[in-house]
């Protein structure tokens, strides 16, 4: 049995925020999971490679509860982002998950990966460091924060 989904809602898109191009590009893991037992046991068409080259397995459930997240993502200027602290990703809480994002400045624009999005118990955000979007935008978009982006291999 071959897998046949429709990824559209998950193809990268752009906007223009104060003179600053925006472009978001989706994980799989936003609609795959990590691949529990033995992976050669599986129907080949439902696994996926991440960037790391990890083998994932798609999850219907996953698929179904983010392919809206693009509407949110576009609705996202002026609302807050928080940060764990690491520095390497913020992320915002969306119904019932948490959504992980990292930045990158790459010309003139910013480049934002949406790394993930999974369901997340209730959180306390008044122990997370608050960031409005906007300014995270524009400290990468000028250089003024490092990259909150992982490096790739």
């Amino acid at each position: 049995m071959t897998l046949v989904v429709d990824f559209s809602p998950f193809n990268s898109f752009s906007y223009e925020l104060n003179g600053t191009r925006l472009q978001f590009i989706f994980s799989n893991h936003v609609f795959t999971r990590k691949v529990d037992g033995d992976p050669t046991a599986l129907n080949r068409s439902y696994i996926f490679k991440d960037f790391r080259g990890t083998e994932r397995l798609f999850d219907d459930g996953r698929y179904q509860a983010n392919a809206n997240l693009r509407q949110y993502l576009e609705q996202l200027p002026g609302k807050p982002l928080f940060d764990e602290g690491h520095g390497k990703a913020l992320f915002f809480p969306w119904r019932t998950h948490r959504v992980i994002l990292n930045m990158e400045r790459q010309g003139g624009a910013v480049k934002i990966l949406i790394d993930t999005a999974h369901q997340y118990p209730a959180q306390n955000l008044s122990k997370y460091q608050r960031m409005n979007f906007n300014v995270a935008v524009d400290r990468v978009a000028t250089g003024k924060a490092p990259p909150l982006f992982p490096k790739r291999r």
